[in-house]
């Protein structure tokens, strides 16, 4: 008999136990998740060693090289190098403004603007023309950045560490800043996206600009003075982007196309009597000493009898920006606003 009892007890014991743990526990629940939701996203969650190699993996894709293809051929270029020397002003300027650390860079010749550059805490390569290449291989940087001044270099610096050459924008100013940067997102694809804004920006600015330059029906010649000698550039020239992308017409269409400008005189200046004149102290900006500065060359009855002079529209440029750093975003974007001043 107390046996009967005794399994009696013990299946209603079972009973009672499987009736307790079949109910749903009560959960203060504000967000609407039930308690199987909960265990569904409890499943997915990463191990420590699935998120080891998810961090790993997408390491891996900033690591690595890639092939660039340049002027002078093609070039297996680190990812995200980490010592770099650039030899460009304008592309310091690209780096500089989209936080691109540069270690190396030529210090002999450097705009206001980017006079942070000169500090000791970078290694100077010497100039724009001329590279210390003792000190520079004592740098042993992963990349070297250069362009046209430097082109007759590129070989022996290809000894050094991989080198790129990018052109210094000129006629074809904008496309060939947005060749630039395309190869740049390339090696730096963590910032490519602030290298495509930078681009825009200043894109969007000479629109805005020629738009309403274009409205004024002027046109402008932009001279070069260079201690006491004159020279002009046109339309297909490296400062072609007064007239090509900020939308001033060409006071003289049949400008010679040449590295230093097509050499004139005061009595051409008249002749053409340009409507604006655009004018880059070339001596100021490489500091030579001494110089007759461009001012003072242009203050004489045959140039101030132009147009340019009686509206005061001699427009005197940043001569460090548009002769040594062009192509960079803060660059471009100073030199939109000096020539805007013309509109005033």
């Amino acid at each position: 008999m107390k046996k009967i009892i005794s399994v009696t007890m013990l299946l209603m014991l079972i009973t009672a136990f499987t009736a307790c743990s079949s109910k749903e526990t009560p959960i203060n629940n504000t967000s609407g998740t039930t308690a199987e939701d909960t265990t569904a996203a409890d499943t997915v969650t990463e191990t420590p060693e699935e998120t080891t190699s998810s961090a790993e993996a997408a390491k891996e894709a900033q690591t690595g090289s890639v092939t660039v293809t340049h002027e002078y051929g093609e070039t297996q270029i680190p990812v995200n190098p980490e010592k770099i020397a650039v030899l460009d002003l304008g592309i310091l300027d690209i780096f500089d403004t989209v936080g691109i650390e540069v270690g190396a860079l030529p210090q002999g010749t450097m705009p206001e603007y980017l006079s942070a550059y000169t500090s000791d805490a970078y290694v100077n390569t010497g100039s724009l023309k001329e590279v210390d290449f003792e000190t520079l291989n004592e740098y042993g940087p992963d990349l070297i950045i250069i362009s046209g001044r430097l082109s007759g270099s590129y070989e022996e610096l290809s000894k050094i560490a991989p080198t790129l050459y990018v052109t210094t924008p000129g006629a074809d100013y904008f496309n060939e800043i947005q060749n630039n940067v395309e190869i740049l997102k390339q090696i730096f694809p963590g910032k490519a996206q602030a290298l495509q804004a930078g681009y825009d920006d200043i894109k969007a600015k000479a629109a805005a600009l020629k738009t309403d330059a274009e409205k004024t029906g002027l046109n402008a010649l932009v001279l070069m003075a260079n201690d006491g000698s004159l020279s002009v550039f046109g339309i297909g020239s490296r400062y072609g982007v007064i007239n090509n992308d900020f939308g001033f017409l060409a006071a003289d269409e049949n400008i010679e196309a040449s590295t230093h400008g097509m050499e004139a005189s005061f009595e051409y200046i008249a002749e053409k009597n340009p409507d604006i004149l655009f004018v880059i102290d070339r001596s100021a900006a490489i500091g030579t000493e001494g110089a007759t500065g461009a001012a003072t060359l242009l203050d004489n009855d045959l140039v101030n009898g132009t147009t340019a002079a009686k509206e005061d529209r001699i427009i005197y440029l940043s001569s460090d920006i548009w002769y040594l750093s062009s192509g960079g975003f803060t660059g471009t974007s100073q030199m939109i606003n000096e020539v805007r001043t013309a509109l005033e």
